[in-house]
């Protein structure tokens, strides 16, 4: 037994849903040119609210009484107990459905709020696909990253998301068991992104200065995606030549506070990342330090 403020409220929860479902009946029988409501249409409409069965719905049965063969509606009795206990399977029909978003979204970098809605699915989107250790979902992601050119304002949270995946300190701190096939995805964006068309007239310095030393340290490491990290590399500096200056700043200033057995050949490879007028200029300004040393 229920009081009477619960009743109240269950009353108007029902006369509210019941005014929607006759008004979506209503609805369906003006567009289907109807001039009178049946049980089908009661079924068409549920069907579009997808609705889930009700357990103990069935149609009326009528069973015959007596030699004069009245017919009286059966009463259907339900065990709940039984419906509750065992598992019950529902299977809908539904069509497929394709969802397309146009972005035009050509707003300032200066500001995460200019991003419009649209263009912050999209980044949300293309993230899980590249963190996605599946094959497909990420060649898609990698191949509209290299040719969409409205996509200059997330470069720096694109850039962002590739700091925080090299830094193996990031991924041992959340536990990923598979590391180098996920820092592999994130290399391919970033790949992506200097092929770009619209990465010359991005602004990316603050990104590249967290990211160099991420993948300098890496190459130094000299782990298994060491040769693609200076091919990445390489591929910046030639894209956004007055990053140079920047890697030039950074790996001058390792090797001049350490001993010439920082000059190693991965750090060379580095160097070379930059052009060979760096490799120059490293030797020319660095190789009589690291003798005396």
């Amino acid at each position: 037994e229920i009081n009477a403020e619960a009743a109240t409220n269950l009353a108007e929860d029902v006369s509210y849903k019941l005014r929607q479902m006759i008004s979506t009946i209503a609805l369906h029988s003006e567009m289907m040119k109807k001039s009178r409501v049946d049980g089908s249409d009661v079924n068409t409409a549920l069907m579009l609210a997808d609705t889930s069965p009700v357990v103990g719905a069935c149609a009326a049965t009528y069973a015959p009484i007596g030699d004069e063969k009245l017919c009286c509606q059966v009463e259907s009795l339900l065990n709940v107990a039984d419906f509750a206990l065992i598992p019950q399977s529902y299977v809908f029909s539904t069509l497929p459905t394709v969802s397309v978003e146009w972005i035009t979204d050509e707003k300032s970098l200066n500001n995460n709020s200019n991003i419009s809605v649209n263009l912050q699915n999209y980044y949300t989107k293309v993230a899980r696909a590249i963190l996605n250790l599946r094959k497909k979902p990420k060649e898609i992601a990698v191949e509209d990253l290299t040719t969409n050119t409205r996509i200059g304002p997330i470069f720096p949270n694109l850039f962002n998301l590739a700091v925080l995946v090299l830094n193996d300190d990031n991924l041992n701190a959340l536990n990923v068991p598979a590391k180098k096939p996920l820092q592999s995805n994130v290399l391919d964006m970033v790949d992506a992104l200097c092929s770009n068309p619209c990465s010359l007239d991005t602004n990316i310095q603050q990104q590249f200065q967290r990211l160099f030393p991420v993948m300098v340290s890496n190459i130094l490491g000299n782990g298994s995606l060491a040769d693609k990290m200076v091919t990445i590399l390489t591929k910046i500096t030639r894209t956004w030549p007055s990053f140079i200056a920047i890697g030039k700043g950074i790996l001058f200033d390792y090797l001049s506070q350490g001993t010439k057995e920082r000059l190693t050949a991965p750090m060379i490879k580095c160097v070379l990342a930059l052009g060979r007028q760096a490799l120059v200029e490293c030797l020319g300004e660095h190789l009589d330090h690291l003798d005396e040393c």
